[in-house]
Formats: structure tokens, sequence, C-alpha cells
């Protein structure tokens, strides 16, 4: 739910702290380690370049953060999640805790990113924590896909983005079709991402509140809206920190005895 670099996950506010969502670990900014160099242009170089640099700048972090998610997807009435998130690579594989806060204990759900694809192990498809969202988008496993297309730059309120358009492989179980990531290449965060689903509904990922912490560039909020259908949610990074000491052991899904991945 986060976007900046390599680590949010919600991997995409970026990350800062209070720590920004897209740089926590799977935010927005994840590797794309097999993406395709394709074209260039100026200084966004290459798609599979861009995207390493931004995963670079927060590579081998972990993050602890303290989330708030609104809810508004009428004529549903409006919800408040809170929750901890933990992230941390593991074994070379992301991994994010999920886990309410507020209410408090309600669930409790662990992401793993497998080269891109996401299992999810404790709560199934975590409608508990939005109704737009789905488990991949905390992962933003986009960055993990095989093809990765550098496409001529935009602009977003007068400055000049990088636009990166990630493409899953013919036989991933993801819901969308095509990812596009608005990417500032000197703060090397991620402005704004758009997805675009199977059946042809499109989620935005939009980023505000950039700033520096923790030597990082990160985002305080998300906004996303899903269209059509005017589902919208907020998450806002209420505190924390991306240079947390985290147990693997937090992340071993034998933990989840019993609960089979989705």
């Amino acid at each position: 739910m986060w976007t900046s670099v390599r680590p949010l996950v919600l991997a995409s506010l970026v990350a800062a702290t209070p720590v920004g969502l897209s740089a926590i670990p799977g935010w927005t900014n994840a590797v794309a380690r097999h993406g395709r160099a394709g074209a260039q242009h100026g200084v966004c170089g290459d798609a599979q370049t861009l995207v390493s640099k931004i995963c670079g700048a927060a590579a081998g972090r972990a993050s602890d953060v303290r989330v708030r998610v609104i809810n508004l997807a009428p004529p549903l009435p409006r919800q408040v999640v809170e929750l901890r998130l933990r992230t941390k690579s593991v074994a070379g594989r992301l991994s994010a805790l999920v886990e309410t806060t507020h209410p408090v204990g309600a669930h409790l759900a662990l992401l793993v990113n497998d080269r891109g694809a996401v299992r999810v192990y404790g709560e199934g498809n975590l409608d508990w924590l939005s109704p737009c969202m789905r488990a991949e988008d905390l992962l933003n496993s986009q960055y993990w896909w095989p093809t990765q297309h550098l496409l001529p730059p935009e602009r977003i309120e007068g400055q000049e983005v990088c636009v990166v358009r990630s493409e899953p492989a013919e036989s991933s179980a993801t819901a969308y079709e095509t990812v596009l990531s608005y990417i500032d290449p000197v703060r090397r965060i991620v402005l704004r991402a758009e997805k675009r689903a199977r059946q042809g509904a499109t989620l935005r990922f939009t980023y505000r509140g950039v700033r520096k912490h923790e030597g990082v560039w990160v985002a305080r909020q998300m906004d996303v809206d899903l269209a059509p259908g005017g589902c919208h949610s907020q998450v806002t990074i209420l505190g924390g920190t991306t240079n947390a000491r985290l147990d693997d052991a937090l992340f071993d899904p034998s933990r989840f005895a019993g609960k089979r991945p989705q």
C-alpha cells in the first residue's frame, strides 16, 4: 500500500515515517530482475535499470510501520482499519506480515512474494482490509514480472516522470494484465501506478506527502481509486521505521500450520 522504492507494499508509499509506503519492501519499487532492457529515454535509461535502482535505494531494509486504511465503497458504510505492517526479504522472497490493531487482533496474514506470485497464509484474499485492493497490491508483485517496458516520459503536475509498463507471464495467476508506473527519476520513487484488471477495470494508486525519512524518499499517504465502481481507499502511515530489526522466524509460513496458501 505504499509507493517508493523496494520496499511498501501498501511495496508503494515510498519509505518514510513516519515511513512512506512506497519505500517499504514490497510497496512500490520492487526489483525487476527479469525485466527486459528495451528502449531508453534520457534520464530514465532503460526499464530494468530504472526499476532496479528504485529497488536498490532501500535494498536490505526491513520495515515495521503502523497504517490506517479508510475505505469508502458506497453503498457500504465507511470503514476504518488500523494495522501493523512488517516487511522483510527472507530467503530472497519479499514477505509481509499484516496484523490488525483496530479492531485489535481481528486478523493476521502472511504474504509471500515468490518471483511475482503472491501467496497468502492465514486470512485468504484480505477482503477485510479493503474492498478496493487485493493481496498482491500490498507487495507490488508487478516489479517481479518477466516483462518491463519503458514508455515515453510524461508529466505529472509539471514534473517529467518515467513510465514503465509491467506485464505478467501468460501463466501468471495475477488479476492484472498490465501495470503502468509513473516514476520520479531523481528521487527514485513511484508517484502514481495504474493497474488494469483482466476484466477491464482500472485501479489507480496516487502517492502523496513525499519526503525523505531515514535516508529514503517516502510517501506518507496513498489514495486508491477503482474505476468503474466508485471504490476509494486512503492509506496513511501513522508511524514506524524502515530500519527495523525483524527475526526471519516471523515470516515463516509454517507458523500458519493448517492454513493453506491462497
